[in-house]
């Protein structure tokens, strides 16, 4: 199957304009001729029928004789001198031809009895009456000013035409150009990777830049998306992959009792579960709005999930005599998307236990009211200082050292951000009453639904 042709907008804008305007003012040019041309008419019945009146009025009031009747006839000519007349008058008793008078070419054309008639057109009037009761007269009447009349507003008509014709085609040049230009601006834009102001342009082309923009800003998100996932798999987790590699190779190098390879072991399980969990933070960081908005809709018993989820955690807790503390109601129902919320209360949980110190304290209480719910976090480690509150929810962000010496990949907080955003809540962080940061989430219930604990 062949390709359809290709075509341009300016060029069929400006076929149309031509094609409408010259319709519609062709439509009113013929309406105005049909009428001109029956009022001509109407015109030329009226000069007929008033001519005769005349004739025969102003002959009754002369002596009756051929010369009176000539004089009536060249009066009524002069009177009309753009019309053409012809008189026949015929005796009733033998219909003979009495007198005939009037333009020598038309007086050609008149019959030699009053039962016939001549041959007429549009611009012609044959008409008898009695003139007195002996004779009847003929008139035919050749229209002149009325018809010259008719004939110039035609020829003014269809000069309007033309004209109406000519400015439409420029008129659609001009549009089509226009037009053309403000599109080739926008494409010249996007292929820049520009966004496109849409003030100055018209509703609909506006209506359309707006869901090119909206089309755009999709893409460059899952562009950067997927820069996120490609940069995070290629810097962040090649190096902690190689230095596992190369203690375990350390660790084979030579025999070592149970005691050394449990360390080691354990040691790389923690690097293990780091490494875990930054793949799962790219994975939801990177996965598309569209398909985590589509677990929104899960109600879910958040306490009860806090107490099943945070139990690696809290070994990790007991390993580094730090006190995990939970302060959660028996129960409190939410709606949302449940694996994304438990990783991001996760990674704060894990932040906290990361800075805390030995025998610190790491608290976690949720709670809801009619706004919504809400669920804190807070430690004893140093806090974060207000100048750097802002940056710290930014991908491969990365602050100072933990006190075990190691430095986090970036990610954690920036998934609690992403997280709490699809939710259209909000995170902060600010000083914790227990002298360390305290990391504040707050999630709006859905619309008209009211959620209790």
């Amino acid at each position: 199957m062949s390709a359809p042709a290709a075509w341009q907008l300016s060029a069929r804008i400006t076929r149309w304009c031509v094609v409408v305007g010259t319709s519609f003012v062709a439509l009113l040019a013929v309406i105005g001729v049909v009428l001109e041309h029956l009022e001509t008419q109407q015109e030329l019945d009226a000069i007929v029928a008033e001519e005769l009146g005349e004739m025969v009025a102003a002959f009754a009031a002369s002596r009756g004789a051929p010369a009176d009747f000539a004089a009536c006839a060249t009066e009524l000519q002069a009177s009309h001198p753009d019309d053409g007349m012809a008189w026949r008058v015929w005796r009733d008793g033998d219909g003979s031809v009495w007198s005939s008078l009037g333009r020598a070419q038309l007086v050609t054309q008149l019959p030699e009895t009053r039962a016939l008639a001549p041959a007429l057109d549009n611009n012609s009037r044959w008409r008898t009456t009695a003139l007195t009761p002996e004779f009847t007269v003929g008139l035919l009447l050749e229209g002149g000013r009325e018809v010259a009349s008719e004939r110039q507003f035609l020829s003014v008509a269809l000069a309007t035409v033309a004209c109406a014709a000519g400015m439409s085609f420029l008129a659609g040049r001009i549009l089509g150009r226009r037009i053309g230009g403000v599109l080739r601006e926008i494409a010249s834009e996007t292929r820049a990777g520009h966004t496109t102001a849409v003030a100055a342009l018209p509703t609909e082309l506006g209506e359309v830049v707006l869901a090119l923009n909206e089309g755009l800003a999709r893409i460059r998100g899952e562009s950067d998306q997927a820069r996120l996932l490609a940069s995070g798999l290629a810097h962040e987790l090649r190096s902690p992959l190689q230095n596992l590699l190369l203690q375990a190779e350390v660790v084979l190098l030579r025999e070592r009792d149970p005691a050394e390879y449990r360390g080691a072991l354990a040691r790389q399980i923690v690097e293990l579960q780091e490494l875990i969990r930054a793949v799962d933070n790219l994975v939801t960081l990177c996965a598309p709005p569209e398909a985590r908005r589509a677990r929104h809709g899960e109600r879910f018993d958040l306490a009860a999930e806090i107490g099943l989820r945070l139990r690696g955690e809290e070994e990790r807790a007991r390993r580094a005599n730090v006190a995990l503390v939970r302060l959660l109601p028996a129960s409190l129902s939410m709606r949302g998307d449940r694996e994304s919320l438990m990783l991001a209360l996760r990674n704060l949980v894990a932040n906290a236990l990361d800075w805390s110190p030995a025998g610190g304290r790491v608290e976690v209480r949720i709670g809801s009211d009619d706004n919504g719910v809400h669920l804190q976090v807070d430690d004893q480690g140093p806090g974060v200082p207000e100048a750097e509150r802002a940056r710290v929810f930014l991908p491969f962000e990365r602050g100072p050292a933990r006190p075990d010496g190691r430095v986090g990949y970036g990610l954690g907080l920036a998934l609690v951000r992403t997280v709490v955003e699809l939710h259209q809540g909000t995170v902060r962080v600010t000083s914790s009453p227990l002298g360390g940061a305290s990391f504040r989430l707050e999630i709006p219930h859905p619309p008209g639904e009211a959620l209790r604990e």
